[in-house]
């Protein structure tokens, strides 16, 4: 549906719904080697930066186990997001063999931190 344009739109909200739908799914379709070879390359890959995606997309926790992010910092947060989304989509990709495409509308409702 349509972003209702009366609430306050929080950054990255449209991002981190897309990815929490993502690993919802994920885990519903993935077989339990596929999901241990993701859990296992996501550790490997994004260590403990996975933890900050917990915020955004909760799902992941289905996925991988996480601790609360810790107080890392980053040059550019924006910049680590997108690294740690793009690592993300690829890793799930990989271990389902599936293409995944993203379809995203109504962006003009988006946060900027999500572009």
């Amino acid at each position: 549906g349509k972003w209702d344009q009366n609430h306050e739109i929080k950054p990255l909200s449209i991002v981190g719904s897309v990815f929490n739908k993502l690993c919802e799914v994920f885990v519903r379709v993935a077989s339990p080697p596929q999901r241990v070879a993701a859990a296992s390359e996501l550790k490997k890959i994004l260590g403990s930066q996975a933890s900050l995606l917990l915020e955004i997309m909760p799902s992941l926790s289905k996925i991988i186990a996480l601790c609360e992010a810790s107080n890392t910092y980053f040059v550019d947060s924006a910049e680590s997001m997108r690294f740690l989304c793009c690592k993300l989509l690829n890793i799930l990709s990989n271990n389902l063999a599936r293409r995944i495409v993203i379809w995203l509308d109504d962006l003009q409702w988006s946060d900027s931190a999500s572009m």
